[in-house]
């Protein structure tokens, strides 16, 4: 014989209890059509951790014998669970089951799971409305200037959004490129950005064949990315420092900052030691 055990729900979801046929067949109807309108579910049991995920057509609800009968395919294996009451909160399907004639009782979690497209799609969202507000910053410090074009970096793979803000600013007689990284973090790291920058930036020049040309190149760093970026911008060629500017961003994306180069003779703070042949 398995131990009963009481399980102890959270007092703010409100569990509406299956005690009737009415209530039964209600609550099969209901949550059908949720099941239904997403393609992929998580389950989980009593917050333990352990989850799989499964499609619509691997999760049954159906009534048998007078009672709610909830079944699923899960990594466990085969799973079918009396259910006894239910909730849905907006975010997850709550079920109260038992099984083995009420020696076993557990809290149910269904849980939808966003596709892959639709993630996409919110990043890719969020990212240019942070291209946006950079294109406005950058025009409150070019004054007089006008937005040509604002856009996402090539992402990593098909249907990715890209990380970098590709921005174009058009002054009286010149054209302004702008970009800075737009995802929530920078471990792709500095050297990554550059890189992709200044090729972004000569391309840019070979495709515009009238004026205005695009004269200068502004990267937009965070705090803790802008110094090792200035100091690779050093050790460039001077012809390229001359039309690179740095710009600090401010958490709260409320300003944009100029910071100045360093010299090289900044990056050495001694003499490098004297090679000794082996």
């Amino acid at each position: 014989m398995y131990a009963a055990r009481s399980i102890n729900f959270a007092p703010h979801y409100m569990i509406e209890r299956l005690n009737s046929i009415d209530s039964i067949k209600q609550a099969a109807g209901h949550i059908c059509e949720l099941i239904t309108e997403r393609e992929e579910w998580i389950y989980a049991r009593d917050g333990s951790g352990r989850a799989s995920a499964l499609r619509k057509s691997e999760i049954d609800f159906s009534i048998a014998q007078g009672r709610l009968m909830f079944s699923c395919l899960s990594d466990e294996g085969h799973a079918v669970w009396h259910v006894t009451g239910w909730e849905w909160t907006g975010e997850k399907l709550l079920l109260e089951a038992t099984r083995r004639m009420g020696a076993e009782r557990a809290q149910l979690e269904l849980i939808p799971r966003a596709s892959a497209g639709s993630i996409a799609a919110l990043v890719a969202a969020t990212r240019r409305a942070r291209c946006q507000t950079l294109a406005q910053l950058a025009c409150a410090v070019w004054h007089g200037a006008r937005v040509a074009r604002v856009g996402l970096s090539a992402g990593a793979r098909l249907g990715q959004p890209g990380r970098d803000a590709r921005i174009l600013l058009d002054l009286k007689n010149e054209r302004i490129a702008l970009t800075g990284t737009v995802a929530e973090d920078e471990a792709r790291g500095v050297d990554a950005f550059l890189s992709s920058a200044l090729i972004w930036f000569t391309r840019a020049c070979e495709k515009r064949t009238r004026p205005p040309y695009i004269t200068k190149l502004c990267h937009v760093a965070r705090a803790q990315s802008i110094e090792p970026l200035a100091q690779r911008v050093t050790l460039l060629r001077d012809e390229l420092r001359r039309i690179i500017a740095l710009f600090e961003i401010d958490e709260e994306w409320l300003e944009l900052k100029p910071v100045r180069q360093l010299e090289r003779s900044e990056l050495w703070l001694e003499a490098p030691k004297r090679l000794h042949r082996p």
